[in-house]
């Protein structure tokens, strides 16, 4: 709460107070920092890193765009729609900053000399959709937000119950599908209502940012193959069994996640220059910080759980007692 130290750093904590404590064993500690779920990031942050690199998320949201259209509803869903896309596979931070500078062009187009061409409400709304879109698109998948990765997590160490892949998508992809056009109807009919017909350039610069992207690279499709079967692999090892009958003990999401993560430092774009899709440099931006994070968040869950049972012990005593007098007092 204080930020006293950096919370990467705070998250590491464990590690040191709870032997200390005599609450686990340095190993006990340790263990939730190397769980399957801080892979299947891992792996998910690789991929994600490799798309960033060779702009392929780019292409993906330009081309959604396009298809849905350049009226102002439209570039409103379209914004919404990209940005909940990306974020189902990257960080809501960076799908919001990838999209954030393509917003602010067209937003650039209501704008001559600090003066307003048209209304307002148009410029804000192309800004809250970028927001809201990344919002709603990390509920998608297990990877699209922290939070869904740590339930998954505390739902199988403390129910047994594995939550696979492709079992959050069949609940999380319907609920971004209806969500996205459910928030670009309250945001333009209700909260914030545009009468703008027509944005004149828009079309165009689209175009033009799609244009300026050239011909698919080497790079982007050897990361669009990679990403494609990793995302395959995810929903059929959750449904293989329970559909097809197919078990496979050694097939996991975070086995998974890093062959697709390791597949993309075997692939060349320049044998000769010793250039593949993914290198470590492009791996040192990979947000080590979270990774730690999750591992603290992970170790505190057993303390939590028996604040959580005291709680709720405490809560039924005090339930049991008003219900006794009132009803005492009812007769």
């Amino acid at each position: 709460m204080t930020e006293a130290l950096p919370i990467p750093i705070t998250a590491l904590l464990p590690l040191v107070l709870f032997p200390a404590i005599g609450l686990k064993t340095i190993k006990e500690a340790a263990a939730p920092f190397a769980e399957p779920v801080i892979y299947l990031f891992l792996g998910g942050f690789m991929i994600a890193l490799a798309m960033q690199k060779h702009e392929l998320h780019k292409r993906f949201a330009l081309r959604l765009i396009q298809r849905i259209g350049t009226k102002p509803e439209r570039l409103i869903m379209g914004f919404m729609a990209a940005t909940a896309f990306i974020s189902m596979w990257i960080s809501n931070v960076a799908s919001t900053m990838m999209m954030l500078p393509i917003a602010l062009s067209i937003v650039s187009l209501f704008y001559k000399d600090g003066e307003s061409k048209s209304e307002q409400n148009f410029v804000v709304l192309v800004v809250l959709a970028i927001a809201y879109g990344a919002s709603i698109g990390g509920l998608g998948t297990l990877i699209g937000t922290a939070p869904n990765a740590l339930f998954a997590a505390f739902v199988e160490k403390e129910l047994g119950q594995k939550v696979a892949f492709g079992t959050w998508m069949m609940g999380g992809v319907p609920l971004v599908l209806l969500s996205v056009p459910l928030a670009v109807l309250l945001l333009t009919r209700w909260i914030m209502p545009i009468t703008l017909k027509e944005i004149d350039g828009a079309e165009a610069l689209i175009q033009s940012e799609i244009a300026k992207l050239g011909n698919w690279s080497k790079g982007e499709k050897y990361t669009a193959i990679v990403f494609g079967i990793v995302v395959f692999g995810w929903i059929f090892q959750s449904l293989a069994e329970s559909v097809f009958g197919f078990k496979a003990t050694w097939l996991s999401d975070a086995g998974i996640a890093i062959a697709g993560g390791i597949a993309l430092f075997l692939l060349p774009i320049n044998f000769k220059e010793n250039e593949f899709v993914l290198d470590w440099k492009t791996l040192e931006k990979l947000p080590w910080d979270l990774l730690l994070l999750f591992g603290g968040g992970l170790s505190l869950r057993e303390i939590a759980l028996k604040i959580c049972e005291v709680l709720i012990v405490f809560s039924k005593d005090l339930d049991s007692k008003f219900v006794r007098n009132s009803t005492a007092h009812l007769f």
